[in-house]
This record gives C-alpha cells, structure tokens and sequence, in this order.
C-alpha cells in the first residue's frame, strides 16, 4: 500500500501541472501587469492605465509596451466598473491610493478573469455568468 501511494503521490501532479500552469500563467500575468501599474501610479501621483484589445491576446501598458496575455488565443468581450465594453479595446485604470478598477474579461474559451480591486489581484470567475 506504501508502495502505491508513494507512486500516486508522484504521479498525480504530473497530470495536473499543465492545466495547473496554464490557468496560473494568467492570473500571474494580471497580477504582475497591475502590481507594476501601481507602482507607477505611486511614482506619477495619479491613476495608469492598460489598454486591452478585443479580437486579440495583446495588451498596451502604460509606456506604451505590447505584452500578451499568457494562455489566451483572444479576449470576446470585457467589463469595466459594470460596463461592457464597445468597439475593441478595453482600458483598466491602477490607482496610487491602492486599488482597481473592477474587470472581467472572457476568452474564446469562456474563461473569465475577473479583478479583484482592493486586493489588486485577480481571480477566475466561476460562475460564467453572461457578459
């Protein structure tokens, strides 16, 4: 029984880690991209922004760089503050006083990311309700 639960053991997470990476690289990335925004805000003493462009995985900071959103083949729609979003780009405001604003965006694979504006973090929606 030691035997095959010590297998199992290194076995297992063999089988989750791709799935695993996939999900964590996003919200990584959404983390680390709003974290250097704020503190860029802190330095400026007023609010950055990042524009996100439907129809595409890339995102423009606020020096003007073009990163790409790990994992993702393209965002369908975004939410900004409760608003979806017209036309095809989505703008995200950082704060210096520590916060967000409140995004979801959902993927051709209907996998939404959703902010978490005090936190500064982000989170998977699970509910999948409609944009």
């Amino acid at each position: 029984m030691l035997i095959i639960g010590l297998g199992l053991m290194s076995f297992t997470p063999k089988l989750l880690t791709p799935t695993s990476l996939a999900e964590d690289n996003r919200l990584m990335f959404f983390d680390t991209l709003i974290e250097e925004h704020y503190q860029r805000a802190i330095e400026l003493g007023r609010p950055t922004y990042f524009t996100g462009f439907k129809g595409s995985a890339n995102i423009q900071t606020y020096d003007g760089k073009a990163v790409t959103i790990p994992n993702v083949k393209s965002i369908q729609e975004a939410k900004v503050n409760g608003y979806l979003t017209r036309g095809l780009e989505y703008g995200v405001r950082v704060y210096p006083d520590g916060f967000v604003d409140h995004f979801e965006i959902i993927d051709t694979e209907d996998i939404i990311i959703e902010s978490v504006p005090l936190l500064m973090t982000t989170k998977y929606d699970d509910t999948r309700d409609e944009l």
